[in-house]
């Protein structure tokens, strides 16, 4: 099996970071609410998806923010 790759140290690694899994995360909700109103095709995104997606979003890069702080 191969390794896994390290944590990423640097700011930009860890942006990139919290960036893929802020992706992986939306996939899954988008997933998730489809599965709730039975749809089989892709919906618009309503303004309080939208609003839950960029509070998502601001919490992870804060939490970024937070961690690069901490290093420093």
């Amino acid at each position: 099996m191969p390794a896994l790759p390290a944590a990423p140290t640097s700011p930009a690694g860890m942006l990139m970071l919290a960036l893929s899994s802020f992706v992986v995360e939306l996939r899954l909700r988008i997933d998730a609410a489809r599965r709730r109103r039975r749809l089989s095709t892709p919906y618009p995104p309503t303004q309080s998806d939208v609003i839950q997606i960029a509070s998502a979003l601001i919490h992870r890069i804060s939490h970024v923010d937070v961690t690069l702080m901490s290093k420093f």
